[in-house]
């Protein structure tokens, strides 16, 4: 798929928003699974909602290259494995 075509008209997401996105809960649960293997509990620094969230990340990653999106996402699915 074309990373820069737009899947949600409404939003303006591409494709590499939406792998953004799931790149980034992935990363928020792995430092969940690191808290709790310490004991301890994790919660997103200055988190109001997932909606505020997600809009935020979006922002923040727009540039972001493909390539560097899948890698981060790849080697926090490794992590997680």
């Amino acid at each position: 798929l074309d990373p820069e075509a737009v899947i949600y008209e409404d939003s303006g997401w591409r494709v590499k928003d939406i792998v953004a996105h799931l790149a980034t809960w992935d990363a928020e649960t792995l430092r969940s699974f690191h808290a709790l293997r310490r004991g301890s509990t994790y919660s997103i620094p200055d988190y109001v909602d997932a909606d505020d969230y997600n809009a935020f990340v979006a922002h923040v990653r727009m540039d972001e290259p493909m390539e560097r999106i899948l890698a981060d996402w790849e080697w926090t699915r490794q992590r997680m494995k």
